[in-house]
């Protein structure tokens, strides 16, 4: 969904992921946002949005009259949501600081751990710099992950002692 909000002209900011805003189809993979309000196009050239808002714990430090949300604020924003569905911690205990994941959660991959690490980062730099690079950090090539077996060590014989006959 943010690959295609971002990939519009002008390009759409979402700016208010969370999960009540987030909806998936029964018996489907299809996945739905819903409140358009605070959306916003992204304006090339304005160093600040017009309106500072955003759902606090969610919203990265940007959108906070810093500088002006763009599609990296979403990353920020989506990273958040997933570091609350993984661990049951909210965001908004204590904004901008995120445990890392498999602190609070051990069987979440080291691979989701990072890339959900990355996309909360406080500066926009430090973050994915398009949701369609934070999937690929998070899910690969969409194909099951195959977990390749050490080879196994050479097994070596050692030859057996001759037999000495008392004859």
């Amino acid at each position: 969904v943010l690959s295609y909000l971002h990939s519009q002209t002008p390009q759409i900011i979402y700016r208010d992921i969370k999960p009540a805003n987030v909806m998936s189809l029964d018996d489907t993979d299809a996945v739905k946002l819903i409140d358009f309000g605070i959306a916003r196009f992204f304006k090339p050239g304005k160093r600040r949005d017009t309106i500072e808002l955003g759902t606090d714990g969610y919203a990265p430090p940007e959108q906070y009259g810093k500088s002006q949300t763009d599609v990296r604020a979403d990353v920020y924003a989506l990273g958040a949501m997933l570091h609350q569905l993984l661990t049951l911690r909210d965001p908004v205990t204590v904004p901008f600081q995120f445990p890392a994941v498999r602190t609070l959660n051990s069987r979440v991959s080291r691979t989701v751990e990072a890339a959900i690490k990355r996309a909360v980062q406080s500066s926009k730099a430090k973050r994915f710099q398009s949701a369609a690079e934070m999937k690929q950090a998070l899910v690969g090539d969409g194909r099951p992950r195959v977990k390749k077996r050490k080879p196994a060590k050479p097994v070596v014989k050692q030859a057996a002692p001759p037999v000495r006959s008392g004859l």
